[in-house]
């Protein structure tokens, strides 16, 4: 019996390396989740939730995937630019987060400050480091 290889095209690593980075940025955001708002008590937030965290950043990562496609196949930018696009867009979202204003309620908008900026953090770590592994390493899901 032969046995027959098939390349895996680069949409499919691509789009792959974003769900697996989705699924453990999604668990990791969870976490942080849980402990920023057991550290701080902070509760009241009606946009960072459960369902927010879990639909975000796994379709936001599943959408990294597609840009670093288009980042390989058709600005030829590569994984270089790919990770340089995400970093500044992390920098904007950084200040957006930073300088959100929550109206005069102070705990309020300190809290919802720290828990959007670590969970920007963590994700941009995530899309940074680990689409690009599980690209170059997609043995790891596709073999």
């Amino acid at each position: 019996m032969e046995d027959v290889y098939f390349e895996k095209s680069v949409f499919t690593k691509a789009i792959l390396a974003g769900v697996f980075c989705g699924f453990f940025g999604t668990i990791t955001a969870l976490v942080y989740d849980v402990f920023y708002r057991g550290i701080t008590s902070y509760n009241p937030s009606s946009l960072i939730n459960v369902s927010s965290i879990i639909f975000g950043t796994f379709i936001l990562a599943v959408v990294a995937g597609i840009i670093l496609y288009l980042c390989i196949s058709y600005l030829k930018i590569g994984i270089t630019g790919f990770r340089i696009l995400f970093l500044i867009l992390f920098a904007l979202l950084a200040m957006v987060a930073i300088n959100n204003q929550s109206g005069a309620n102070l705990p309020y908008y300190k809290g919802f400050t720290g828990l959007l900026f670590g969970i920007d953090i963590i994700f941009t770590i995530f899309i940074v480091i680990l689409i690009p592994y599980f690209y170059k390493h997609h043995e790891v899901f596709l073999d």
